[in-house]
């Protein structure tokens, strides 16, 4: 057996608690503080520090994954706040597919169950001392070993399942990158990373004063293309 622990986020509370305490912040700041440079940057920083340990606190759980040959066991070392997950273990033969999605802030790792349920494990890409890459690394090869297992075992008795019965092995199930919607998305993404620099170039003062709101969405775009690349190639 092979246990992982990963600090795993929910981004809904995590965006949540990033609105409201920024924007509490500024409201909070601009009616009880006085007027300033000085006082507004010492502002700024002290609500960014405040947001960045907000998140951790509501929005950031703590879970040990065991995988074994045969099985996964998920078990909750803490939560996320308002939110209680029950410990679980799955056999691998309950299991229909699994997903890694790399993502610009939050990774996805997810189980989908026969029985129709999901359990997703998303990761902020600025979270480090923990298993996560480990886990996505090992996982694939387990499912790689076990679906040869159940098939070798199929074709000695005779059980190879029928298109009505669900299949025996695990699949990889496709990412955002691959799926339907992803030649259109990436077009769209080759017009923001041409784009944004045009409008930088023509319009200098957009480009001294908002340089990285201008910026932001063309990283994203850049990281879609990346993605979009790297998994195309694979098909």
């Amino acid at each position: 057996m092979t246990t992982y622990r990963i600090k795993t986020t929910n981004w809904k509370i995590w965006i949540t608690t990033m609105m409201v305490t920024i924007f509490g912040g500024v409201l909070l700041a601009n009616k009880f503080l006085p007027k300033g440079d000085t006082i507004s940057i010492i502002s700024v920083i002290f609500i960014l520090l405040l947001t960045f340990f907000l998140q951790r606190f509501t929005s950031t759980a703590l879970v040990e994954v065991a995988l074994t040959k045969n099985d996964v066991s998920i078990r909750w070392l803490s939560q996320y706040i308002f939110h209680h997950y029950p410990d679980k273990t799955i056999l691998f033969s309950d299991i229909e597919s699994y997903k890694y999605q790399p993502d610009n802030n939050f990774d996805l790792f997810k189980l989908t169950l026969k029985e129709g349920s999901e359990i997703k494990l998303w990761h902020f890409v600025l979270t480090f001392k923990d298993d996560f890459d480990k886990l996505i690394m090992n996982f694939p090869q387990l499912v790689k070993s076990f679906n040869k297992r159940v098939t070798q075992k199929s074709y000695s008795h005779n059980e190879i399942s029928h298109a009505e019965n669900k299949p025996l092995t695990i699949k990889r199930a496709a990412t955002i990158y691959e799926g339907e919607g992803a030649v259109f998305i990436a077009i769209f993404a080759v017009i923001v990373v041409i784009a944004v620099p045009l409008i930088l170039y023509f319009s200098p003062k957009d480009r001294l004063k908002n340089p990285f709101i201008a910026l932001a969405p063309m990283a994203g775009a850049v990281f879609f293309l990346t993605q979009f690349y790297r998994y195309r190639k694979k098909i």
